[in-house]
């Protein structure tokens, strides 16, 4: 079993009633080792960011040693309350292949969180879900 390491970008906005945490998150990377992940860093504050928004996850993965890309199953929606428009987002923990994400998107179609429903806006898809493609050990610059 491989790890891959992800370096996220995030800007913390507090909490809901319910408890759950808002933040906006963007990834800068999915990296195979603590020698790429480090160089990530280091670019970063290069360009600006502040160690404090950014956070280095962890994740097993299994994958070949000629894999290039590894792929990222999105969540998005929003939704029109009374006071204005909230957009939703989801970021699942990497997959080794395309087939890997649809099999994930399929248990989570069968979650009522995540199923489709009148009260939902989907922009990108019918239900919501896509997936994203990200080269291993490639920098994506954010967004400053």
């Amino acid at each position: 079993m491989n790890t891959i390491y992800i370096v996220e970008r995030f800007v913390y906005h507090g909490r809901t009633s319910e408890g759950v945490i808002i933040e906006d998150v963007e990834p800068i990377g999915y990296f195979t080792g603590k020698k790429q992940v480090a160089k990530a860093l280091t670019q970063c504050k290069r360009d600006g960011i502040s160690r404090n928004n950014l956070r280095v996850l962890r994740y097993p993965l299994s994958f070949g040693n000629n894999q290039k890309e590894v792929y990222v199953l999105l969540y998005e929606y929003c939704t029109s309350p009374i006071d204005g428009i909230s957009e939703y987002y989801y970021i699942f923990p990497p997959c080794k292949s395309e087939a890997d994400c649809l099999r994930l998107r399929d248990t989570l179609l069968r979650n009522p969180e995540f199923s489709p429903s009148d009260e939902k806006e989907y922009y990108e898809s019918e239900d919501g879900f896509r997936i994203q493609s990200y080269e291993i050990n490639a920098y994506y610059p954010p967004e400053v």
